[in-house]
């Protein structure tokens, strides 16, 4: 079997990055920041790994 290969674009990862953090913050409004949701500790994951990927040394 072949393997698969994709692209990601910079832009998109930001994007979805950005989108992440927009969850995060509308999870976490009424909430104690001390009890984050699931939910809210996974989008921010979330965040945190697609801007790792958009700043490790790649060929765009």
């Amino acid at each position: 079997m072949a393997e698969e290969s994709y692209v990601i674009e910079d832009a998109h990862l930001i994007a979805l990055a950005e989108e992440a953090e927009a969850i995060h913050d509308a999870e976490m409004i009424g909430r104690n920041p001390s009890w984050p949701s699931a939910a809210a500790v996974n989008y921010a994951l979330m965040a945190q790994t697609c801007r790792r990927f958009a700043r490790l040394p790649h060929q765009p």
